[in-house]
């Protein structure tokens, strides 16, 4: 997430109308134009998770860690960062919703998510059988059945694209 008194922090919490930082509601963005129970339905899936971006996509807990392992290796991983990446962000239709991106190609966004999953993946509880069917139905390429056999998870690497979610 991006610091809570950011430029970035602000406008994602407005146009959600949401803090998830203090979890509670917050005015919307004036000047959007559109209804505010049509949009407040456009962005209440991603208004659940606040104004974020993924680096490691979401997993179950191995049964041989705990959660008490896992954030002391976030916290360290997150202590070695030296530079944080910085991006100029635009906001694009990515698919069926709408996102704030990068305005050009990020490399050292793509590898700091690239490390992220390679690091935290001894982490990861195998996926449910379930779970890969779901993500098969989607109509994935052979490169990203890979990805989703050995990382859980199919857009990953060169098929990972940096978003922050806004509806």
């Amino acid at each position: 997430m991006p610091a809570q008194d950011s430029d970035l922090y602000r406008f994602g919490a407005s146009v959600l109308g949401y803090d998830c930082y203090s979890g509670r509601d917050v005015p919307l963005l004036s000047g959007l134009g559109l209804d505010l129970k049509a949009w407040r339905s456009l962005t209440a899936y991603a208004r659940r998770y606040g104004f974020h971006a993924t680096l490691k996509p979401p997993f179950r807990l191995s049964s041989a860690s705990t959660e008490s392992q896992l954030a002391s290796a976030v916290a360290n991983f997150a202590a070695l960062v030296r530079t944080r990446p910085t991006f100029t962000p635009t906001v694009r239709l990515l698919k069926d919703f709408l996102a704030v991106v990068p305005s050009s190609p990020q490399p050292e966004i793509d590898d700091l998510a690239a490390h992220c999953v390679k690091l935290f993946d001894a982490y990861r509880a195998p996926m449910l059988p379930e779970e890969r069917a779901q993500r098969v139905a989607q109509g994935l390429t052979r490169g990203q059945l890979g990805h989703l056999d050995r990382w859980g998870y199919p857009f990953l690497f060169e098929d990972f694209q940096f978003h922050m979610t806004l509806t």
